[in-house]
């Protein structure tokens, strides 16, 4: 169940991984290979990046676009723990 949703104005980045990009915000949290959880702006080109399909993936790209963007946060409730997604 959705409890909250925040919206608010963002910085976008732009990563790029074998030839994908993805725009996110500065600082959303990727899992990098050395780094644990690291917020996007702090990325490096060669960082390596676990996926949600259980591999390793290298950054090929990282930028800020100089674009600002509403972006949307919302909180979930679980039966085990609160949660928040992004």
């Amino acid at each position: 169940m959705v409890e909250e949703v925040f919206i608010r104005m963002a910085p976008i980045w732009r990563l790029q991984v074998e030839g994908q990009v993805l725009e996110t915000t500065a600082e959303h949290p990727y899992y990098a290979l050395a780094k644990e959880w690291t917020a996007a702006a702090r990325l490096d080109v060669g960082d390596w990046l676990w996926t949600d399909e259980n591999r390793w993936v290298r950054l090929e790209s990282v930028a800020d676009t100089g674009k600002v963007e509403t972006v949307y946060n919302f909180r979930v409730w679980s039966r085990k723990a609160r949660l928040f997604t992004t």
